[in-house]
């Protein structure tokens, strides 16, 4: 919406007396205008009211005057130029149509007129001056430097050279009485010498050349390297054969080291404007854009021919428009205006966030303009507005966490911001809470040893090492697992603390640990009894069967002596007796021994255990193994070569079974054995005095296991169990 100052044509029509100023209503008749626009005209205000603008323009001219005035009453500010036809003959106007809005709708538009006949003559003129000047200045160039400080003539004939005194003082060379040429040859710059000569060389070849001129270096006797600028006449004969070259010598070091300079800081200017962020425009005192840098292609992807000539403040978003003109004219009164951030209209008709700053530099002779430096801040806008929102969502996380925090301000440790899950968790209310100190939530034997800590190197950030002890209003004391992290607000430096109540998870975690001591307790227990029963099995079987057998050998030996006659027969007996014996320690040896699982692999191993209880001729056996062994790590096969052991002699002991299958499978993510029988089963709810399934179920537990048995008396018994592989 327009400031209320483009409202009021009375306001409008009394601005300052430099602008043509007039009004339309909605159908684009004037309904008012200034004086300047009846003196521009040739017309009265009376003769103009009610005038159909387009219809002011030239004939050839009113089909663009119609389009520009319907481009405004739609909405659009426009500018472009127009003839008109008035008795002081035909004038050309820049033409700027701003939309009147009233209530939110268009009702005429106000339009701006710069008589821009003059400029145009003037700039004619000026090209035709500076035309005559430069063919002035080439004369003026020709005659200074024919008339510089070192003269020579040059006889092409004779090859001798005449030059004045001035060769010492400008070149630092005694005036040699001879071989001139050789002097000036030699003490060209070496990067220079050979396009000097062959210039020269040509110059004098060419019959229709009767000019020379070369600019180069020439090095002093004291070694400084000087720029000189030589110019000569040719004079010829009639065939154009060139016989004498007449020249000066002119020192041109200052200058042109002043244009290196100067062009260097030209070629820095034009770099630092170009590739700057900054896009600057030179306006004349009517707004006008003269000039705009090239990088103008890039905010808005004009170029810059295509804005010179323009008002300034087109482009201008509609919406900011009036608020950006408000402070914009301020430039004439102020020098230095700093326009509020608007939107500017790009080529492809969309916008873009930028931001000015106005620079009057119309009082400097060598400016004449107002300076804009335009920046494109669309990126730091959007950020900004994703600031605002990430600090919004920021606050909803921090009061809405069901987390306890607060904040609370390092240098006296009071606290300055609480949530709800906080309130909740200790007890108090928001105001009984920022009314404390960090310390206040301490345990009364605890507060010291804090304080000092929080007084001392307390570094906040990240969560820290050890758990604190909180006491809550009602002193109940809780274990908090203290999460910091320090920040900057306006009144200092803070510290942001998020309070994870471990409390239950602390009671918890020691009470898995005592079911654990307890657990290993039983494991240390049952290894002990096994020892025992293996020790005691070891013992029954050595004096039960192998003693026994030792005792029988010891005896047919001992009666060899009192029976030759069966020295024969008593040897064999005891040599079997023996050899029963190695049998049954080497049958011992190997129920008891670890396999060699490592030697011969794990399926081999099964397949050499399976084989044992084959041999006893109690029951068939079936026997499946499908798995990957190499998946399988070294102690949970001699844990499934144990249990399998375990089973098969508990099997042979007290099952009375025909038929007993074994089964051995695995996936990627396990190993599952099933050992079934056939035989009486057992009553799984009634207590047993064995230790056979309960070694089972420690090993298993080890390696984190599971067990399931389906059995029933006179039904058999199946167990399976699987063990996970990652």
């Amino acid at each position: 919406m327009l400031d209320p100052l483009l409202q009021d044509p009375e306001t409008l029509i009394s601005l300052p007396q430099q602008r043509i100023f007039f009004q339309t209503d909605m159908r684009g008749c004037i309904v008012a205008c200034n004086e300047l626009m009846t003196r521009f005209l040739g017309r009265s205000e009376d003769d103009l009211k009610g005038y159909y603008f387009p219809h002011l323009a030239l004939p050839s001219e009113q089909e663009g005057a119609t389009r520009l005035l319907n481009r405004t009453l739609q909405g659009m500010p426009d500018t472009g130029y127009i003839a008109f036809e008035t008795p002081a003959g035909r004038k050309l106007a820049q033409v700027t149509l701003v939309p009147h809005f009233q209530n939110t709708h268009t009702s005429g538009a106000f339009g701006f007129l710069h008589d821009a006949t003059d400029r145009i003559e003037k700039t004619r003129r000026l090209i035709e001056s500076e035309k005559r000047y430069k063919e002035l200045y080439e004369r003026y160039q020709f005659v200074s430097q024919a008339t510089s400080d070192v003269l020579w003539d040059w006889n092409l004939e004779t090859n001798d050279i005449y030059i004045n005194n001035s060769f010492t003082r400008v070149l630092g060379f005694d005036v040699p009485e001879s071989n001139v040429n050789d002097v000036w040859r030699r003490n060209l710059h070496p990067d220079d010498r050979e396009r000097v000569l062959q210039h020269q060389q040509a110059a004098l070849a060419d019959p229709g050349q009767s000019f020379w001129e070369n600019q180069y270096r020439f090095v002093r006797p004291d070694g400084a390297v000087m720029y000189v600028n030589d110019r000569a006449v040719i004079i010829r004969d009639a065939d154009g054969k060139p016989l004498r070259m007449i020249g000066a010598v002119h020192d041109v070091t200052s200058q042109t080291e002043s244009e290196l300079q100067l062009r260097r800081g030209e070629r820095r200017f034009r770099a630092m404007v170009q590739s700057g962020l900054d896009v600057v425009l030179l306006l004349d005192g009517n707004f006008i854009i003269k000039y705009v840098s090239p990088n103008a292609f890039f905010l808005g992807g004009y170029d810059p021919d295509e804005v010179m000539g323009v008002l300034g403040f087109e482009g201008i978003h509609p919406a900011d428009y009036a608020n950006v003109i408000e402070k914009g004219i301020r430039i004439n009164t102020v020098p230095q205006v700093l326009l509020p951030p608007f939107r500017y209209r790009l080529k492809d008709g969309t916008y873009r966030w930028v931001e000015a700053t106005l620079t009057n530099h119309l009082s400097d002779p060598d400016i004449e303009s107002i300076v804009i430096n335009l920046r494109d801040i669309t990126q730091r806008t959007e950020s900004e507005e994703a600031i605002l929102l990430s600090e919004e969502k920021y606050r909803l996380l921090f009061y809405q966490s069901p987390e306890p925090k607060w904040i609370f301000r390092r240098g006296d440790l009071r606290f300055v911001e609480v949530n709800d899950a906080a309130l909740d968790h200790y007890g108090y209310t928001r105001e009984e809470f920022l009314a404390m100190t960090v310390i206040d939530l301490q345990p009364p034997e605890e507060r010291e040893r804090v304080l000092a800590m929080l007084t001392g190197d307390f570094m906040p950030a990240g969560r820290m090492q050890n758990i604190s002890q909180h006491m809550t209003k009602d002193g109940t004391i809780i274990s908090v697992e203290l999460t910091t992290h320090g920040i900057y607000l306006d009144d200092g430096y803070h510290v942001l603390v998020n309070a994870n109540d471990v409390t239950e998870k602390l009671a918890l975690e020691q009470k898995v640990l005592e079911e654990k001591i307890t657990a290993q307790r039983a494991i240390a227990r049952t290894i002990i009894n096994t020892q025992e029963k293996e020790r005691s099995e070891i013992g029954k079987e050595l004096h039960d069967n192998v003693n026994q057998i030792l005792t029988t050998t010891k005896l047919y030996i001992e009666n060899i002596g009192y029976y030759p006659e069966q020295r024969e027969a008593f040897a064999n007996k005891s040599a079997a007796l023996l050899q029963r014996a190695i049998t049954e320690i080497r049958n011992l040896s190997k129920a008891l021994v670890t396999p060699v699982l490592y030697d011969i692999g794990l399926r081999a191993t099964l397949d050499e255990l399976i084989d044992q209880y084959r041999a006893l001729q109690l029951f068939a056996m079936e026997f499946t193994f499908d798995a990957a062994a190499e998946k399988i790590e070294s102690g949970l096969q001699l844990t499934i070569y144990r249990i399998l052991q375990e089973q098969l002699n508990n099997i042979v002991k007290h099952a009375r079974a025909t038929r007993v299958s074994v089964e051995i499978t695995a996936t990627e993510a396990s190993v599952r054995i099933c050992i079934a029988d056939d035989g009486v089963g057992f009553d799984l709810q009634q207590k047993r005095s064995g230790l056979g399934l309960h070694n089972m179920k420690n090993r298993i537990e080890v390696f984190k296991g599971s067990m399931h048995i389906r059995t029933a008396e006179q039904e058999g018994c199946s167990i399976c169990i699987t063990f996970p592989l990652q």
